[in-house]
């Protein structure tokens, strides 16, 4: 007999308990006038620093007076609104009222910070018109951060040309270059060079290593498996300008079209900034020069050996046009060539340019020549002058026949 009234009361507790769950429950749902139309919103997959799509969810009154909504916040990072037509109370008073029965809107975007999941809650603290607290709603927000693809940023420059301007049928000698601004390894980078048609490679090699361009040198490119973040390639390349150059029409009548040419990098990593990675250059024309020398061999005849008896010899060089003719230097070359004990020297009497200097046009200059002989017999040298002309270098042949001193002879005969 005692056992039932346990078994009674045992069963009183569960359904009191189960009555104030209920009641407990109902008074929650009186108490959520103001709901999300969702509990959660799941994001695409997004890479870690971009924003994916917006995602809308509607805010309802559900109760018969007007609310007040405050303090839109989320609880983490990576997840932000973009538009709403809620009237937000911020600051406090300014967003009116959200009418019994009504809805707004907001979007809602994902922009991971990381690389993995994602979570966060926005809430929204309602009020009535009174300012007493009605609910919170909130929605749980979800996503996916991926990892960035690689990318390498690409600069390509030119670093310069010489000479330039440059004549008809000579050469001209490019440098370029490309740097890997990061942040990431490029793979299979390339530097490439597009020259005009007409124009032909002469050499190309990598100015970094100096081993040859793509395919031994014959090809305008150089390719690296993988160039590191913040390193670089450079570029040396010798163009062969033809001789028959177009012209065009200058601000002072027809001059010759100027070499231009392009240089790129480019490579499988994608290139976050692809504006920076391709670069054009051009290179001046004009006529080549020619020289005019005034004798091409000056002979000294018999000169006595190791005495500065001889006079000096001269010739001229005459600048013949088109262009100015840019003279480089002078030198000797030959059997009299012994060390400082040279036979034939020049320069000190001389007045032509050297070293890059130019003569005009029509103008002329003078090399002066002396000799003075070491040794018996016929002494030789050749002069060579580099300068701009398409059959440089200029060459003048340089001759003496060395003897010693006679001072006659030892005794005198006269006739009795």
């Amino acid at each position: 007999m005692p056992v039932r009234p346990l078994r009674l009361s045992v069963r009183r507790i569960l359904r009191n308990l189960f009555l104030c769950f209920s009641m407990m429950l109902a008074c929650c749902c009186l108490n959520a006038q103001v709901t999300f139309s969702a509990s959660q919103l799941v994001f695409p997959d997004t890479v870690q620093g971009a924003t994916s799509p917006p995602q809308s969810i509607v805010v309802t009154n559900n109760s018969a007076s007007p609310v007040l909504l405050f303090s839109p916040s989320f609880n983490a990072g990576g997840f932000g609104m973009t538009q709403w037509d809620c009237p937000f109370q911020a600051p406090i008073g300014t967003g009116g009222a959200l009418a019994a029965g009504a809805g707004c809107t907001i979007q809602i975007k994902f922009t991971p910070y990381g690389i993995g999941l994602e979570n966060a809650t926005l809430s929204i603290y309602v009020t009535d018109q009174a300012s007493n607290f009605v609910n919170q709603p909130s929605v749980m927000l979800s996503g996916t951060g991926l990892q960035p693809p690689a990318s390498a940023d690409l600069r390509t420059e030119l670093d310069g040309a010489f000479p330039n301007p440059v004549q008809e049928g000579s050469t001209v000698t490019l440098q370029v270059g490309t740097v890997n601004l990061g942040p990431d390894p490029a793979t299979n980078a390339v530097l490439s060079l597009a020259i005009p048609g007409g124009y032909t490679l002469v050499s190309c090699y990598n100015a970094s290593t100096l081993a040859p361009c793509d395919s031994g040198g014959a090809s305008s490119s150089i390719t690296v498996p993988s160039l590191p973040a913040f390193a670089s390639v450079a570029m040396t390349a010798v163009i062969k300008v033809p001789p028959n150059v177009a012209t065009q029409t200058g601000a002072a009548g027809p001059v010759l079209t100027p070499m231009a040419y392009t240089v790129s990098g480019t490579a499988a990593t994608g290139d976050p900034v692809a504006g920076n990675n391709t670069v054009s250059g051009s290179i001046a024309i004009i006529g080549p020069s020619s020289v005019v020398l005034s004798t091409t061999s000056l002979d000294f005849g018999a000169q006595v050996e190791n005495q500065f008896f001889a006079a000096p010899k001269s010739f001229t060089i005459t600048s013949g046009g088109p262009s100015p003719l840019i003279i480089g230097s002078a030198g000797l070359s030959g059997i009299s060539i012994q060390g400082v004990q040279q036979e034939f020297t020049h320069g000190s009497d001389s007045d032509c340019p050297s070293n890059g200097g130019t003569l005009p046009v029509g103008s002329s200059c003078t090399i002066t020549v002396n000799v003075v002989p070491r040794d018996d017999g016929l002494r030789s040298a050749t002069l060579s002058i580099t300068d701009s002309a398409l059959d440089s270098p200029q060459k003048v042949s340089l001759s003496a026949f060395g003897h010693p001193l006679s001072v006659g002879p030892l005794s005198l005969s006269f006739p009795i």
